[in-house]
């Protein structure tokens, strides 16, 4: 639970990853803390802070020391007092935030968790919670960012669980989508399921938007607030057609890397031209409140 302690450690693993020359990095969400959302706890707000800030000064210096691309999760206080993300910062090569665009042309720095879960699970050792809300604000939608090598969109964790998400970013022109997540076995005994469900439906999105993803997710056990929580690993990068590519194991942290050719994006959508064939005019429902 020592932040400044965790964000060295992400410094010299991009030092450690940097070495093959990447043009992107990305890190697992909140990555300068424990998921702490297992807990309600006032004295973690203390953990958020501005962006820019200490800490996305700290990874733009390595962003243009290795002269990539950095996707940085943090915990975000916002400009407005009382406000805090769960946030995603895109750093470029030259070390400076890149801004995302947004559907109606306003400018983001930031792609800010949008979709905030709160799931209870009872288990016969009591009770398993993740409340997110108590800690995060919904963010304002899905910017794309153009960096030098790529239009690339950003969704955190639970975000790729509503298909919505998906198509708005691949509709703006998203190449590859980066998805930094802590995803918990909630019934660890069942791990092995919570690691294929979460792996299937990326494959299902990346093939249903014909685009790459890329995933980090945490691995291993960690203790935060006295509560244990155990996380199933599988990052893993994943083709247009939705086979994957690379993949992590399920156990233990580790460092995960694979060249993609961004031509298989249009080769695919010239084989199976699914944006072609959309009708939106019937898709009114989807836009309807519930």
């Amino acid at each position: 639970e020592d932040k400044q302690t965790n964000l060295q450690s992400n410094l010299m693993l991009i030092d450690e990853v940097a070495r093959d020359k990447p043009d992107f990095i990305l890190l697992n969400e909140l990555s300068t803390t424990p998921y702490f959302c297992a807990t309600q706890d006032s004295k973690y707000f203390d953990w958020a802070e501005p962006i820019p800030g200490p800490s996305t000064q700290a990874v733009a210096q390595k962003a243009r020391e290795h002269q990539c691309c950095i996707v940085f999760p943090l915990f975000e206080k916002g400009p407005l007092e009382g406000m805090y993300y769960n946030s995603a910062v895109v750093i470029g090569p030259d070390g400076n935030i890149i801004q995302g665009v947004l559907p109606d042309g306003s400018k983001v720095n930031r792609f800010a968790k949008v979709h905030i879960p709160r799931i209870e699970v009872v288990k016969p050792e009591g009770k398993l919670r993740m409340d997110e809300p108590y800690y995060f604000s919904g963010g304002p939608g899905f910017p794309i960012f153009q960096t030098p090598e790529a239009t690339i969109g950003v969704l955190i964790c639970y975000d790729r669980r509503i298909p919505e998400s998906w198509r708005s970013l691949a509709l703006q022109g998203a190449e590859v989508v980066f998805i930094p997540s802590d995803c918990p076995a909630l019934f660890p005994e069942r791990g092995a399921a919570s690691e294929q469900m979460f792996v299937t439906e990326l494959q299902t999105m990346a093939l249903q938007n014909e685009l790459w993803v890329v995933t980090a997710n945490m691995g291993g056990r960690e203790t935060c607030g006295g509560v244990t929580t155990q996380f199933y690993g599988r990052s893993c990068i994943i083709h247009p057609s939705g086979s994957v590519v690379a993949q992590a194991p399920s156990t233990e942290p580790a460092m995960l890397s694979e060249t993609i050719d961004l031509e298989e994006n249009n080769r695919l959508r010239r084989f199976i031209p699914l944006f072609r064939d959309r009708r939106p005019e019937l898709y009114g429902l989807l836009t309807k409140e519930a």
